[in-house]
Parts: C-alpha cells; sequence; structure tokens
C-alpha cells in the first residue's frame, strides 16, 4: 500500500518538533491518530522510520534519507492546490501561516478577519512557535510566510513591518521604578521565556556588557506572569507580548530598547494567489509602500 499525504506530512512534522504529542498537534490530530499514522506508514514501507531517545522522536538513517523526498511532495501538493486556486479565482486554496506567539495574539487576528471576509473559500492554518522554528518554516515551505522578531538568519527574504519594544515584567509591589536597567534585572532572579526571544534578549545584555546567571527558561507566558506576580523573580518580554496580570507591572527599560518584528518569505518559490492577496492585505494594513516591479 502507497504511504498517504498524512502519513507523510506526520513524518515531516515529527523532524521538524522531535516529538508525536506536538507533531500531532500540528497536523489538527490525536496523539493516538498520530502514533496509529505513524505506525501504518513504516508497516507501509517496510522499515522503522523514527527511534525514541530519551522521550524525543529523532529520525532514522532510512527516515533522515526519505525527508527531501517527503518535502519536495508536500511542496509540489501546496503548488497544485495554489494552480487550482488562481484557476479558481481564489475561491478555493490554502495558506499556511507560521508566527511567534506575542505576534500570532496581537497583530495576526485583525488580518485574518478581513482576509476571511474577502477569501472565506480559502483555509488558513497558523503554527506558532519560537523564531528559529518559524524561520526553519519558511525556509523548508512548510509555512507559506511568517512572522518573527528581526533579525533572521540569512535564509529567507525579511521585511520589516513595524515594532514594539522590550519592557520589563517586575512584581508589583516594585512601584519605585519608573524604569529599569539591564544591570538591575540582571541581579535578580530572571526568567526567560522559551518562545524564541533567547537570543534577542540575550544581545540586549551582552550589548550592555552584563551577563545573565543561569536564567530559568519557561516556555509559558501565562507561567511567567504568574512567578512574577508570586515575587520569585523578574522577565523581559516585547510589549505586544504582556497580559493583564494582577501582581505584575511591565516598566520600560532604560535606556529604552525598541524590537524590530517582519515578514518572512521563502527564496526559492513565487506566491501563491492566496500569498499574493494576504500579502497585499498585511501591505495596507502597515502602509506599506512596494516598488514597482520592471
Amino acid at each position: 500500500m502507497e504511504p498517504s499525504l498524512q502519513q507523510l506530512r506526520l513524518l515531516l512534522a515529527i523532524s521538524e518538533h522531535k516529538g508525536l504529542v506536538r507533531a500531532a498537534r500540528r497536523m489538527r490530530l490525536s496523539q493516538s491518530a498520530a502514533s496509529h499514522a505513524l505506525a501504518a506508514l513504516e508497516m507501509n514501507v517496510g522499515i522503522a522510520l523514527v527511534t525514541r531517545n530519551r522521550g524525543t522522536l529523532q529520525l532514522t538513517e532510512t527516515g533522515t534519507r526519505l525527508l527531501p523526498h517527503v518535502r519536495q511532495i508536500s511542496t509540489s501538493i501546496n503548488a497544485i492546490r495554489a494552480e487550482i486556486s488562481g484557476v479558481c479565482g481564489l475561491q478555493t486554496g490554502s495558506l499556511r501561516l507560521a508566527s511567534v506567539p506575542s505576534l500570532a495574539s496581537a497583530i495576526l487576528p485583525q488580518l485574518i478577519s478581513e482576509f476571511n471576509l474577502r477569501f472565506p473559500g480559502i483555509e488558513i492554518s497558523m503554527f506558532e512557535g519560537a523564531d528559529p522554528e518559524v524561520v526553519e518554516w519558511v525556509r523548508t515551505h512548510v509555512a507559506d510566510v511568517g512572522y518573527a522578531t528581526l533579525p533572521v538568519p540569512d535564509v529567507v527574504d525579511a521585511q520589516e513591518l513595524s515594532h514594539d519594544e522590550w519592557v520589563a515584567l517586575v512584581p508589583a509591589s516594585f512601584r519605585q521604578h519608573r524604569t529599569v536597567t539591564l544591570k538591575f534585572l540582571s541581579q535578580q532572579r530572571f526568567f526567560m521565556p522559551g518562545t524564541g526571544g533567547e537570543p534577542h534578549i540575550q544581545e540586549l545584555f551582552r550589548g550592555a556588557n552584563l551577563r545573565l546567571e543561569v536564567p530559568i527558561k519557561i516556555r509559558e507566558v501565562s507561567t511567567i506572569h504568574a512567578m512574577i506576580a508570586q515575587r520569585l523573580g523578574v522577565s523581559i518580554l516585547p510589549s505586544l507580548a504582556v497580559q493583564k496580570f494582577h501582581g505584575v507591572r511591565a516598566v520600560p527599560l532604560s535606556p529604552r530598547q525598541p524590537r524590530c518584528f517582519g515578514q518572512l518569505l521563502p527564496r526559492d518559490a513565487p506566491p501563491s494567489p492566496a500569498l499574493t492577496a494576504w500579502a497585499a492585505i498585511v501591505d495596507k494594513a502597515f502602509k506599506i509602500q512596494r516598488k514597482p516591479t520592471a
């Protein structure tokens, strides 16, 4: 029996997420359904494609060799769907977005709402992850377009959209602080957001010739807020990611530190009709004037 497209895309998701739970979530499958799909795929090909190691899934040598072919199949299927979408005048098709959490919650909902009103037949899916994950998803065509903190590695095309600023999260009892220095934060127990901002935050401290002593990494922003509300430490977040939380204050840094964010596009593929329509909505929202092509 030939492997199904769903099974192949599950293998792709496992290679990116190193685990079945997140891969299943990406595929919108239950963990049980994903486990059965993986077992069926390995039965179809007659050889193990993944191995378990300390709670993570790693591709075997065979799985790694198959991965470029699986990725090519996925890209080709997406291209076929894009062509059909173009012929049908954007009545059908798909658009895959990838974003860091702060932008996924702050800027994308309004854009998605407008896009859905204008193109209700286009199915939108969104992957949420850290900056490096977003870059990789765009580079490998898992996502059509991504949104992340800039700068990013020079493997995708990045366009600045706007900026917010990095702010300090401190307990509400720190009322004497109207601004906070990086030096002060470096002397506190520091909670490092595990949502992808770590390289940028570390760079802020390096730029000030400061070093964080073994920060505690926490992935969920809501958990960081809860910890700070109990006066257990401090953190830094983009202002767009700050939540209203009793017992926590967001305080500007001194000196203030802007955060640029932008749109990421793959370099080696022309935009689909759906992506072109989406980009026009983004350009309008951020008042971007594109130069006409010759």
